[in-house]
């Protein structure tokens, strides 16, 4: 009697299936982890890195115009030690690279600006869960920012007044807008320009700025040098819209964000004296060069001069307090006796939130004018 012995071979190749997907599963599995707290890590050091350079290019804003070299030398100690503290403050580990240098950047026209940067580098090492058991026990991840500071020559966005003051009266340390006409360099008054700049070409000249005032239409931009044109009107038409503002302002979370919103750049301007057919056309508007820009603050409005009522001038109902820029108790008198449109306020020199365009030279010294703008901004 024969006997066959029948091997069945089917079910061998299970197990080394088995064992196949096991182990790529578990690849899967540390490829999955691993790559997600990687991930996770690099976005904390690009934000370490990012906080650290911009908190450095914010101290190295004050070597602006500054000449004696030993002051400079301590700014620049001062800017790598908050750039070093504020990256470890946000998860770097160890002790940042923080390099004052000049480099090539890219600026919005297309051209190269080689300029002054502060260069932030964050290392943290990062131990594998899975991947250790397949030989990874750790990386390296870095993360690297670099931030430039100067001078505003050129700004847009929401913050910006379409008003303007002459130099001669911002050095004097005048901070009242609109009281009164302006007057020209040589003495000329130009009647009734009263500190308007024209945005627009058109009818609606005023209701453009008015807008603009009352944060509506706040999309625009201004460059050091650039010539304005004076718009003229009466400057209590305004009023609702300066109102405007000071509610919006006032339904803001927080003192900060109601400032800010009351905040905004002037062009300080050089009169060119050059007022057109100024004996034939009393009316006509004034040619101004853009300086600089200085941050100015609105506390309130006139809604009512002393010749109404033989009183003081009043204030606005809406108008916000200095302190936490909530609304006021009740409306403030003014002596003397302003007119209606008046704008009471300061230059304060404090930085404001706006989209900055990086320019050639605008970190050359400048004079340096108490309230001068000036910003701080990643470029990389």
């Amino acid at each position: 009697m024969r006997f066959r012995i029948i091997k069945e071979e089917k079910g061998a190749v299970l197990p080394i299936v088995a064992l196949f997907l096991l182990f790529v599963a578990f690849g899967m599995a540390a490829l999955v982890v691993d790559a997600g707290t990687l991930y996770n890590t690099r976005k904390s050091m690009v934000t370490a890195a990012d906080a650290g350079a911009l908190a450095g290019a914010k101290e190295m804003e004050k070597v602006l115009g500054v000449t004696d070299a030993s002051q400079i030398s301590q700014i620049k100690a001062n800017a790598i030690s908050i750039a070093k503290s504020l990256a470890i403050k946000n998860g770097a580990e160890g002790e940042p690279v923080v390099e004052l240098k000049k480099m090539n950047i890219e600026l919005a026209d297309g051209s190269v600006s080689n300029r002054d940067v502060i260069v932030v580098t964050v290392t943290k090492n990062e131990e594998h869960d899975f991947a250790k058991l397949i030989g990874f026990d750790n990386s390296d991840v870095v993360a690297q920012a670099v931030a430039t500071w100067g001078y505003s020559t050129q700004v847009t966005g929401g913050q910006i007044f379409p008003l303007f003051m002459l130099e001669e009266a911002y050095i004097k340390g005048e901070t009242i807008l609109h009281a009164g006409k302006v007057t020209l360099e040589n003495g000329e008054v130009s009647d009734p320009n009263r500190g308007y700049v024209k945005l627009e070409e058109g009818e609606n000249g005023q209701k453009i700025i008015n807008d603009t005032l009352a944060g509506i239409n706040m999309d625009r931009q201004f460059i050091i040098n650039q010539v304005l044109v004076s718009e003229t009107g009466q400057a209590n038409s305004m009023i609702n819209a300066i109102e405007d503002r000071m509610k919006t302002a006032a339904g803001l979370g927080t003192p900060d964000e109601r400032k800010q919103f009351m905040s905004g750049l002037i062009p300080i301007v050089i009169s060119e004296a050059a007022i057109e057919d100024a004996e034939s056309k009393p009316n006509a508007h004034i040619n101004l060069t853009i300086q600089y820009f200085a941050v100015y603050t609105i506390h309130d409005v006139i809604v009512s001069d002393g010749n109404d009522n033989n009183k003081d001038a009043v204030g606005s109902s809406y108008a916000l307090t200095k302190t936490d820029f909530t609304k006021v108790s009740q409306p403030a008198s003014y002596v003397p006796d302003f007119a209606k449109g008046t704008l009471i306020g300061e230059f304060t020199g404090e930085k404001i939130e706006l989209t900055t365009v990086i320019k050639d030279n605008d970190q050359d010294p400048l004079p340096g004018y108490e309230g001068l703008s000036r910003y701080s901004k990643l470029v990389k």
